[in-house]
């Protein structure tokens, strides 16, 4: 077996994985499903009593209180390592993305089975079904070639840095990629950006060390501020044109934070050898109908 084609296999087994974990989380949603319509005390900004539903973030946090082995929680009620050993060092991007999925998805088919509960009950009541979601690579899984700062012409050939499930363990795989010119431009730019941010990120961290009050002066300097940053983004798409049937593209779309700069919409090609593998992004979505889904 080619090494392109051991690497496309990480990416499938990353992505049953991935739906493994689903699969999990679905269960215990299911299992507690009771909390999805329990409620809690809060209270208005005007001081009024109120009752709201578990936001998703809570529900998040209960899920892992309940599932991961931690320091504060040794012993989960439901262990994921019991089911999937190799959640243990799974990605906390992936592992969360997993546990939204399944809560989205336990919360949609919970509100379907009580409207079906509560009508004649002719038709067939809503079914989960089994999880078959494509892969994401989230910006904790991976890493991006240096920006060249003298944008070349023509395409730049690379390497991404992704976190598989390789040879039996979470590991940093290099998966080659083209980088065209403008791939190049939004990798130079967002990483320039990037570096300008944490700079600034470092700077409030120092400043809220000295336990002071903030002046007028610096709270002025800070809160007004829009950090946008182009960032790119990896999928894999099924094509026979590639060894192993599978192109690794990246491509850019516009992610903001704040109100930021208008949506925009673009199209970068590049694969593992030319420029056959294409995917279109519009606005902040990320993804295309080629993604590997199984």
């Amino acid at each position: 077996m080619s090494d392109y084609a051991v690497k496309r296999q990480a990416i499938l087994d990353t992505q049953i994985l991935y739906n493994q974990a689903i699969a999990f989380y679905t269960d215990f949603f299911v299992g507690h499903v009771a909390v999805l319509d329990a409620k809690k005390s809060a209270y208005r900004q005007d001081g009024t009593p109120y009752e709201r539903r578990w936001t998703n973030q809570e529900l998040l946090t209960f899920a892992e209180v309940h599932t991961l082995n931690t320091p504060a929680h040794p012993d989960p009620l439901h262990p994921i390592i019991d089911h999937l050993p190799h959640a243990r060092t799974m990605p906390v991007s992936l592992r969360r993305a997993a546990i939204n999925h399944a809560m989205g998805k336990v919360k949609s088919w919970h509100s379907l089975y009580k409207i079906w509960a509560d009508g004649d009950q002719k038709t067939r009541p809503p079914q989960l079904g089994v999880p078959n979601e494509p892969i994401t690579f989230y910006a904790d899984m991976v890493t991006y070639p240096d920006a060249d700062l003298s944008i070349q012409r023509q395409v730049r050939y690379d390497f991404v840095w992704v976190k598989l499930f390789y040879e039996g363990q979470w590991q940093m795989v290099p998966l080659p990629v083209v980088l065209h010119q403008k791939a190049q431009e939004v990798l130079a730019v967002s990483q320039a950006e990037t570096a300008r941010i944490n700079e600034e990120i470092l700077k409030i961290k120092a400043r809220k060390t000295l336990k002071e009050s903030w002046t007028s002066e610096e709270r002025a300097a800070i809160r007004p501020q829009q950090w946008c940053v182009l960032s790119l983004s990896l999928y894999a798409k099924r094509d026979k044109q590639y060894p192993g049937g599978l192109a690794v593209c990246v491509a850019y779309a516009n992610e903001t934070m704040g109100q930021c700069a208008e949506k925009s919409q673009g199209t970068i090609r590049c694969g593992s050898r030319d420029a056959r593998c294409h995917g279109r992004f519009r606005g902040e979505s990320f993804g295309c109908d080629g993604c590997v889904s199984g």
